[in-house]
């Protein structure tokens, strides 16, 4: 447009009043006099948006040059100024424009990334409370949502406040908060969603649902959590008098009890023939009865001894039997009551909310207003129903029917069969705090409503939407949005039914009990013994030490089971300084000893003395100084604590003694007097995290350049961005470390490695390893602690499927059964019959104007109907009705059979592609595939010192084969490629690197024709220390740090790559000869014995005319 036009004035007031300056209009000012006032003046006051696409041209005199400027404002209606930005300068001659130079640094970022800060600004933002009155004053309002305790007050409403905090730093603007008690009145007007329809508003801090009716005034910026209401009650407890006593009988039928009970009658009766036989020859002193007998049989059963045992050798072989056959069943009964009583958990039958209406059980709900609306106006037919039978024709008061949600997941658990319908954010906190393991497990739960997403809107024609949408896309990657995510909305409740303790009750215990008590009465027998158990003493001793030795001082002295011991040392004592010392050496000054020093000397210099001593960023080490008793007369003596510790001595680190607190002890008791600095306030760790006075050794790992280059160099290679395919695994460990170095703030030295990475932690010539590394089991015992988890270590075998895998004839007969193509078959040839019985009768028996010239043979019907099936037209047609009736149900039964057929071959083609049968590596050896590895160092290594039986066979028949042949050890590119071209070629190689190559070089649907074969278990990498590193936990924090933040997340999906993604429904499907080999076979076989027919048929023809 140009602005000195007489009617550009109009129009420009008409786009302001209908909000035209926005994205979807370029607007382009042309000015030929140069009126930067007549600029000013048009574009002050007008309504231009952040988003706004203006660009105004000013040319010279010739008109063959323009500059351009950019025209904006951030925010007109919260008072922004008009915004004018030079961007360049074009020429342009009769051909072309092009841009001579740039006069800001405007090209370097897009438009939003020039605008994204609001600077000055102050956003309007309401938000939904409902755990206060909304007139509450808005400072009590702001420092509640501003608290992190009482997580279920006002979850979504808090989650939603204190992530927009994150996002006011981000914009760098203030916030204005409009406080409402209701989301909406209605669908679309009202509440908080009516402030936003009426732009008092520009974004609502709370999220709500996105419904079709909204969809008309609202868009969708990002996920805000997810929404749930839920009924959750446990199974009401069995009657008293209700006796399970069939419980310990389920493991075996009564057959099985009735035969056993026999066997041991039998086995007795044995026992008591050989007794007598053996006592008649002399051979016992006495003979026991045959109820002595029976019981000894009976004992057996109960995996108990026997005071007598038979001479014989045969008695001796019966007992041995019965022993052994007692012990086989008590060992099956066990296992299944076990099994049994470690099963999963009874759930109720009540499964839907309509069951739920229609029961006894009792329901309170949850004392929020969503949830309470939902209830009471819902049209659902079930939680219609549910509403009118437990809550309005309920006899309770309203107050015990509408509950806060703690009370009500309290009485679900100590109220068996109570239903507490509750949103699932903030009662599961409730349950996981209140409830035991095996009761989470033991909860029912039934959905209340759909299970939905809320989200983070903006009103359709918002100017801020692009922006606000990129910084909330921003939170979610970096891991912030996850992480107030995870506090505040707690969406699942995890059962871990491992560690459920089974409780055997009255109901199936009872009888057992019984039992015991009749025997009892009828046997006038009653054990009497009590056994009274002596808890152990705490682990404590004294020791003078001026009689003893140094040998195996810990060994000797320290041995114990507690998880720190406590030893105190007076350093008044002659040899106190020698025992010092031997922990100096033996390295006991760490987090297991809290030592406590007490000096009562004036003399004694404890900073001399303890400065080289070996102490530890971990150890625990109180020095207590002993003051002069003061002077009001009542004996008290003051002691002053310090925290003693070192950074790390080895690596360079300074003693620091940090005060403490300060007690005064009478007689009688000890007080604290006052804290000598701000030490009380912080963890441990949080005191000591800043490593500044140290330098940590680091081990590096690199695979993929040679380990004789300079120092520098391989430091300058790890630490660049590009070709991240090579050494992913390294260099992302590596990047791993320099974060964590900035977090401790302390220096580090690339240590020289003999014997490797794992190496150099064993002989403690390194402190941590940059690359993740296994944790093997021998690692672990000896030398090496595994911190945190922190990657995936994956070698596969990759190809794709061999063309000759194998011809597949059934699958155009797979589409149904021998049974139904017999079926199908025999009703075809039953029709072709009876067609040719219509035509024969309307042929001789119809009226001469309907019949047919000719009667078609058998043959010729039985060809109409099998065309039928193959859909094919018919050139004779019957004219009765009856006829045609029964052609019609021949062609409607084909064309219904032949859609069945098509659906199932097209279901079959566009499955899975087919696969290799080769699954394991014991196959891939034994078939004839062409192989080739990755020349990586932990590859060759495995394959010569591993044990398994298949990888031996696999060297054997696969390496050592081709030990000449030099395209048996390939660079990863190149092997994935020549998988991609040879089908049938096998490539062995680490995944983190390889993967993206495959994505790199194959499309979708040769991604999903890959057949993968696990070269090596799939294990799991960690950071790894030495085993008794000072470190350990320091390092443990910062690395659960950088997880939670999502800053390895990052870091991760541009290194290593842990997964293909295989998108089955984007590719084509080629039907290959492996498909229809057999019907091309078919057809050749059909012409060949159609041609034998037709010379039989031509030499029958001549025969029969001669």
């Amino acid at each position: 447009m140009d602005i000195n036009c007489a009617q550009s004035d109009e129009v420009l007031n008409i786009a302001n009043d209908e909000r035209l300056f926005i994205d979807r209009f370029h607007w382009l000012i042309y000015d030929q006099d140069e009126n930067s006032t007549l600029l000013q003046h048009r574009f002050a006051e007008a309504q231009l948006y952040m988003n706004t696409e203006l660009t105004y041209a000013r040319p010279n005199s010739k008109l063959t040059s323009f500059i351009l400027y950019d025209l904006y404002n951030k925010a007109k209606h919260l008072g922004g100024k008009l915004n004018i930005t030079i961007d360049q300068q074009i020429n342009c001659d009769e051909k072309e424009c092009r841009v001579y130079r740039f006069l800001s640094d405007l090209h370097k970022r897009s438009r939003l990334q020039h605008r994204k800060f609001l600077t000055g600004f102050t956003f309007r933002i309401n938000a939904v409370i409902t755990a206060l009155p909304i007139s509450t004053p808005e400072t009590q309002i702001t420092e509640f949502l501003s608290r992190e305790d009482d997580i279920h007050k006002d979850t979504f409403a808090r989650f939603g406040y204190q992530t927009y905090r994150i996002l006011r730093d981000m914009l760098d603007c203030n916030f204005k908060f409009i406080f409402r008690d209701r989301w909406t009145d209605s669908e679309v007007t009202g509440g908080l969603i009516g402030d936003m329809r009426n732009n008092t508003v520009d974004i609502a801090a709370t999220g709500f649902l996105y419904t079709s009716g909204r969809a008309k005034y609202l868009k969708i910026l990002s996920w805000y959590c997810s929404f749930r209401s839920i009924c959750m009650f446990l199974n009401p407890t069995a009657a008293a008098s209700e006796l399970h006593i069939g419980e310990f009988l389920k493991p075996f039928s009564w057959t099985v009890w009735l035969i056993f009970g026999s066997l041991l009658l039998l086995a007795g009766f044995l026992l008591w023939l050989t007794f007598r036989l053996e006592g008649r020859f002399g051979h016992v002193s006495m003979t026991p009865s045959l109820l002595t007998s029976c019981l000894l049989s009976f004992g057996a059963a109960c995996i108990q001894g026997a005071w007598i045992l038979p001479n014989s050798t045969g008695g001796r072989m019966v007992f041995y039997a019965i022993m052994l056959s007692c012990f086989l069943i008590y060992n099956y009964y066990t296992s299944i009551v076990v099994s049994s009583l470690l099963d999963a958990v009874p759930k109720s039958n009540i499964r839907t909310i309509q069951q739920l209406a229609d029961s006894n059980l009792e329901v309170s709900v949850e004392a929020i207003i969503y949830t309470k609306v939902y209830v009471e106006t819902s049209d659902y037919p079930d939680v219609r129903s549910l509403y009118i039978n437990k809550i309005v024709n309920s006899k309770r008061e309203p107050q015990r029917i509408w509950l806060p949600a703690e009370e009500g997941v309290l009485m679900v658990r100590n109220k068996p069969g109570f239903v507490f319908i509750a949103d699932a954010a903030g009662a599961y906190g409730f349950v996981r705090k209140h409830y035991l393991p095996h009761e989470i497990c033991e909860l029912n739960e039934i959905l209340l409503r759909q299970e939905t997403a809320a989200h983070t809107m903006v009103v359709k024609n918002s100017s801020y939407a692009e922006v606000l949408k990129l910084n909330f896309l921003r939170m979610m990657e970096t891991g912030v949005h996850a992480k107030y995510y995870r506090y505040w909305i707690h969406s699942k409740l995890h059962c871990y039914q491992s560690n459920r303790t089974v409780v055997v009750g009255m109901d199936s215990a009872g009888p057992l009990f019984l039992l015991l008590i009749f025997a009892y009465t009828m046997s006038f027998q009653f054990a009497q013994q009590i056994y009274n158990h002596h808890h152990q003493l705490i682990y404590h001793q004294f020791v003078h030490l001026n009689q003893w030795t140094w040998g195996q001082f810990e060994e000797r002295y320290l041995d114990h089971m507690q998880p720190t011991l406590a030893i105190y040392v007076d350093l008044k004592c002659m040899r106190a300084r020698h025992l010092l010392a031997e922990a100096s050496r033996t390295e006991l000054f760490n987090q297991h000893y809290h030592w406590l020093l007490h000096d009562s000397s004036e003399v004694f210099n404890f900073y001399d003395f303890f400065e080289p001593m070996n102490i530890s960023v971990d150890a625990d080490v109180s020095y207590v100084e002993q003051q002069m008793a003061d002077n009001r007369g009542d004996g008290a003596v003051f002691y002053r604590n310090y925290d003693v510790y070192n950074n790390g001595k080895m690596q360079g680190g300074q003693l620091n003694i940090t005060g403490n607190y300060e007690v005064s002890c009478n007689q009688s008791n000890c007080n604290l007097s006052r804290h000598l600095s701000s030490l009380h306030l912080r963890s441990k760790y949080r005191h000591r995290e800043q490593l500044t006075d140290v330098v940590l050794r680091v081990a590096t790992v690199t695979i993929s350049r040679p380990i004789d280059w300079p120092k520098e160099q391989l430091l300058r290679y790890l630490t660049q961005d590009n070709n991240t395919l090579v050494d992913g695994i390294a260099r992302l460990g590596f990047r791993m470390c320099q974060i964590l170095k900035d977090m401790l703030q302390c220096g580090w030295s690339i240590t020289e490695i003999y014997g490797g990475a794992v190496g150099a932690l064993a002989n403690r010539s390194a402190d941590i390893m940059s690359a993740p590394g296994l944790a093997t089991s021998v690692r672990l015992k000896t030398h090496i602690t595994a911190i945190i988890e922190s990657g995936y270590f994956r070698s596969i075998c990759l190809f794709r499927t061999p063309h000759n895998a194998g011809i597949r004839s059934d699958v155009f007969i797979r589409p149904f059964s021998a049974l139904v193509w017999y079926f199908f078959g025999g009703i075809l040839l039953m029709i072709g019959m009876f067609l040719w019985l219509t035509f024969y009768m309307e042929c001789k028996r119809m009226r001469r104007s309907w019949r047919l010239s000719f009667v078609p043979s058998l043959l010729t019907t039985l060809l109409y109907s099998f065309g039928a099936a193959c859909i094919q037209s018919s050139q004779l047609v019957p004219r009765s009705m009856g006829g045609r009736l029964a052609y019609l149900i021949l062609l409607l039964t084909t064309f219904i059979m032949y859609n069945y057929y098509t659906s199932v071959v097209v279901s079959s083609l566009l499955s899975s592609p087919v696969k290799s049968d080769i699954k394991t590596m014991q196959q891939l050896a034994e078939s004839s595939l062409t192989v080739g590895l990755e020349p990586l160092s932990f590859t060759k290594s495995y394959l010569n010192y591993s044990l398994r039986a298949d990888i031996a066979l696999f060297k054997k028949r696969k390496v050592n084969t081709q030990a000449n042949n030099k395209d048996l050890w390939l660079p990863t590119e190149e092997g994935i490629l020549r998988v991609r071209d040879n089908p049938g070629y096998v490539y062995i190689f680490e995944t983190s690197a390889g993967y993206a190559y495959v994505e790199r070089h194959y499309t979708q649907q040769e991604i999903c024709d890959l057949n993968e074969i696990l070269f090596r278990p799939e294990l799991l990498a960690y950071t790894l220390l030495q085993r008794n590193s000072t470190y350990k936990e320091l390092i443990r924090l910062r690395m659960l740090r950088v997880l939670e933040t999502g800053v390895y997340r990052k870091h991760r999906s541009q290194w290593a790559h842990m997964k293909l993604h295989c998108f089955s429904d984007s590719f084509v499907i080629t039907v290959g000869m492996e498909y229809v080999a057999p019907l091309f076979f078919i057809l050749i076989c059909g012409y060949i014995l159609v041609l034998i027919l037709l010379l039989l048929e031509l030499a029958w023809h001549r025969y029969s005319k001669r």
